[in-house]
């Protein structure tokens, strides 16, 4: 009973066979479409992050004398905005290219979970010497902001 209930969901992630009726594991085309719409939200939450920061936008870490916490768009939710989309687009682009193997779907969604949070680690390490430098140089200001934002994940972390 229980897998019967599963079985549209199941049809609406993946597909096994073509048109021909030769087996074609692969993601369907409701799920190839949504992770393209997740892949594009990532890639336009980016250039709003860059845009919403605009002359404070740098890709070193560095402050301007007269910078200011910015807490508008994105910005509003979480603190990195542009790392979250980054992290967003490897994990959609990774989940959409890497198609599950056979019945082994697990496989294809694991992989970019493990690729996401490798970024995620590798980004962790940047994200702390920046929030660092931002307390150092913004104060009272920017910690206040960190005290009412998530890093990457609204509501979470």
């Amino acid at each position: 009973m229980g897998s019967q209930r599963l079985t549209p969901i199941i049809g609406l992630l993946f597909r096994n066979s073509n048109a021909n009726g030769v087996s074609n594991w692969g993601w369907s085309s409701t799920a190839q479409i949504v992770l393209v719409i997740l892949m594009a939200g990532a890639v336009v939450l980016r250039h709003v992050s860059m845009t919403v920061l605009g002359e404070y936008f740098t890709s070193t870490l560095r402050t301007k004398p007269d910078q200011k916490v910015i807490q508008t768009g994105p910005y509003a939710l979480i603190r990195h905005p542009g790392y979250a989309a980054n992290i967003l687009l490897v994990m959609s682009a990774a989940i959409l290219l890497v198609p599950p193997f056979g019945s082994c779907w697990v496989v294809g969604i694991l992989y970019p979970i493990a690729l996401a949070a490798a970024l995620a680690w590798t980004y962790e390490d940047r994200i702390s010497k920046e929030e660092a430098m931002l307390v150092q140089d913004l104060g009272e200001a920017y910690t206040s902001y960190q005290a009412r934002t998530a890093r990457l994940i609204p509501f979470v972390w």
